[in-house]
């Protein structure tokens, strides 16, 4: 699981617990559906404390790495996170940090990053977008985006 996620204090954020679980996936039952390979989900909460008062300063930052049987799988699922939202004005790809990522803005107030790395699919959501900079750079020279 350490291998997965980087869970070290970083940019200021202060790491939480890492959790993993396996997901047995799930033929199709719908028409049109796409069937759900297995994969592997670990995640990570990052939070930013007031040094004054040791209390949390702003929502957590969650990490989830997925580990797709296969490449494609992951782009697939990176492609399409959220299937729902298909507006260009909330979900776009963008540049970040000379990778490209998928960016979610469908949510006021929040962001979600995703993006695939081989077999691996990250996303970042953040609740206060304006402090991304460390924590996502830091992701992203782990999992260089194959998107």
């Amino acid at each position: 699981m350490n291998e997965a996620l980087l869970v070290q204090n970083i940019g200021g954020y202060i790491a939480g617990s890492p959790t993993m679980r396996s997901f047995p996936g799930s033929p199709t039952s719908a028409k049109g559906a796409v069937p759900i390979p297995p994969f592997v989900s670990y995640w990570i909460l990052y939070t930013l404390y007031d040094e004054s008062s040791s209390l949390p300063r702003m929502p957590p930052v969650m990490v989830t790495v997925m580990q797709y049987p296969n490449q494609e799988w992951a782009h697939f699922r990176a492609a399409r996170f959220n299937p729902a939202i298909t507006d260009p004005k909330y979900v776009t790809t963008e540049i970040r940090f000379g990778n490209r990522v998928v960016v979610d803005r469908s949510v006021l107030g929040s962001l979600h990053l995703v993006w695939s790395s081989g077999t691996f699919v990250v996303t970042m959501q953040y609740e206060s977008p304006e402090r991304e900079g460390e924590l996502l750079r830091r992701y992203l020279e782990k999992y260089p985006s194959s998107l």
